[in-house]
C-alpha cells in the first residue's frame, strides 16, 4: 500500500536531477519504504538523533525518521529539506510533527498517533523560526548541518 500512495503523491515532481520521471519516482518511493520500516518512537523530546543513530538504533521519532529520510533522499541527490507543523487533538493542542519536503511534495515518513490531524498543511521557514524557542531552533539547524556533513 506505501508503494501506491508513495507513486501517487510523487506523480508531480519535476525533472530536476533525473534522467526519468519514472526513475525519480522509484528512488524516492524506495527511500520512503526503507524509512517507514523504522519502527516509530513515540518518544516527546528536544533531542535529535542523527540519520545514523536513527540506521543503526532501527527506531525513532517523527523528527529522527524526516532527518533520515531527508539524509537518504541526499545520498540519491534529490533536495530536500526537513519542515515543521503543529498536529492537534482535542484533548492536547500544540504538539510538533516534521516531515519532508522534497520539491514541493510532502514526504511524511511517519504516521501521526491514531487521533491526530494536522492543524497546518505547511509551517513556514518564519512560522518556526518565530514560534520555536530558540534552543529548538539552534537543534534543527545542527541537525541540518549533520546531514550535510552526512552525519
Amino acid at each position: 500500500m506505501l508503494g501506491r500512495l508513495a507513486a501517487s503523491l510523487l506523480i508531480t515532481i519535476s525533472l530536476v536531477g533525473c534522467s526519468t520521471h519514472s526513475k525519480k519516482i522509484d528512488i524516492v518511493q524506495d527511500c520512503l519504504e526503507q524509512t517507514a520500516k523504522i519502527p516509530h518512537d513515540h518518544r516527546a523530546d528536544n533531542y535529535f538523533q542523527t540519520p545514523k543513530q536513527t540506521a543503526k538504533l532501527r527506531k525513532g521519532n517523527c523528527s529522527d525518521k524526516a532527518a533520515y529520510l531527508q539524509y537518504l533522499l541526499k545520498q540519491k541527490g534529490i533536495p530536500s529539506k526537513i519542515d515543521v507543523g503543529i498536529l492537534s487533538l482535542s484533548s492536547f493542542n500544540g504538539t510538533y510533527h516534521m516531515w519532508v519536503d522534497c520539491e514541493g511534495e510532502v514526504l511524511d515518513p511517519s504516521k501521526p498517533p491514531k487521533g491526530f490531524r494536522m492543524k497546518m498543511s505547511k509551517a513556514t521557514e518564519f512560522f518556526y523560526m518565530s514560534m520555536m524557542n530558540k534552543t529548538y531552533q539552534q537543534q534543527i539547524e545542527e541537525l541540518h548541518q549533520r546531514i550535510e556533513n552526512g552525519e
